[in-house]
């Protein structure tokens, strides 16, 4: 006689295979959500559900709600943030959430149950270093059948999640890399053309907005005379300059704003401020704390800095061709400075004509 339990087991891992193979050819981190939150709701009846992004930015733990699951009158919906838009109120302190502290000490399932539901929790780990929850909740207890199946799909599913982070960070720092930076753009940009197309004048004569709460800026930054690191020290020591470099932008900035190496000793931030001031405040915090770092053998190392305000007409070529080109003025004007492509202009430092990255001499 066949085990009840096995056929039970087998009805589900088909459509479960299924779902793992859609989601095998995903790189969109938002779709590959979806995927995760409908498939365990058809399959397991998950009732309600979230993938959580975590951050350790300094000494504080901190939660960022990435998709959602939830039943409305019988409804099923997934919401989702994009992992690029996410801004503080998104996020939250982990301290007050033990449910979803312990996965991510124990780097295990943590499962929770009362009275009325049970609660289920998985940590997604890199090199052994959590970087998400998928939290999963459902009136009924989960069977010890459905637990085996689910660590499984988790397991693959963590797998491919590290294949598409690994594609999108840069190997020696972990920060976000060029290819993401140029695929993700479009993003930023769109998300800018929502926040601000009603505040473009019906002749559309004007250029470049002011700047007003919550604009996005972009920063080009490139570490000074790096070559002579190089040369005088050595690329592992160089290597190390731009590790240390790059630990300096994670605890100078914002949770919320997006970093990346954009390759050599270049790197990009995209930031969200309130005002002109707020950004120059931001930029000038960080040159300063780069300047006093005291970098091992190294000693003092320097970065210059270009920014330009995203503006909701550009494309991605015009604004790294601005914030370069104020990038090149702070290169060929002392090194060590933060240049706001916009105030050049207006003080007529640097005309309309836009340098091209290939053509300046950084080093």
């Amino acid at each position: 006689m066949s085990d009840p339990a096995a056929g039970t087991i087998s009805s589900r891992l088909l459509p479960l295979l299924q779902q793992l193979r859609q989601v095998a050819g995903e790189k969109d981190r938002d779709r590959i959500n979806r995927y995760i939150l409908d498939t365990l709701a058809k399959l397991y009846g998950i009732e309600d559900g979230a993938i959580y992004l975590y951050f350790l930015h300094g000494n504080q733990h901190w939660l960022a709600i990435n998709a959602a699951l939830t039943h409305r009158d019988g409804e099923r919906e997934i919401s989702s943030i994009d992992p690029y838009q996410l801004n503080v109120h998104a996020r939250q302190e982990l301290e007050g959430l033990p449910h979803l502290q312990t996965p991510l000490q124990d780097g295990t399932r943590h499962l929770e149950e009362s009275q009325h539901w049970q609660l289920l929790v998985y940590p997604l780990l890199h090199k052994d270093t959590p970087y998400a929850l998928i939290e999963l909740q459902r009136a009924t207890p989960f069977a010890a059948d459905e637990l085996e199946e689910l660590d499984q799909f988790i397991g693959i599913l963590q797998d491919h999640l590290n294949l598409v982070r690994y594609a999108e960070t840069d190997t020696l720092t972990g920060m976000l890399n060029r290819k993401t930076f140029d695929e993700n753009l479009d993003r930023v940009l769109a998300s800018v053309h929502e926040c601000e197309v009603e505040n473009i004048p019906a002749s559309g004569e004007q250029r470049h907005l002011p700047p007003e709460p919550g604009l996005i800026w972009l920063a080009v930054m490139d570490i000074d005379h790096f070559k002579q690191i190089n040369d005088n020290f050595g690329h592992i020591i160089g290597d190390e300059v731009l590790i240390l470099l790059s630990q300096l932008m994670r605890d100078s900035f914002r949770l919320h704003d997006q970093l990346f190496r954009f390759g050599g000793e270049e790197f990009v931030a995209v930031l969200r401020t309130g005002s002109a001031e707020d950004t120059v405040r931001v930029l000038e915090r960080f040159r300063e704390h780069v300047a006093e770092h005291a970098f091992p053998l190294v000693g003092q190392v320097t970065i210059s800095i270009g920014y330009t305000l995203v503006d909701p007409l550009d494309t991605p070529t015009e604004l790294v061709a601005r914030a370069d080109s104020a990038l090149y003025y702070a290169k060929q004007n002392g090194r060590n400075m933060v240049a706001c492509y916009e105030d050049l202009r207006a003080a007529g430092l640097i005309g309309g004509g836009q340098a091209k990255a290939t053509e300046i001499e950084l080093f």
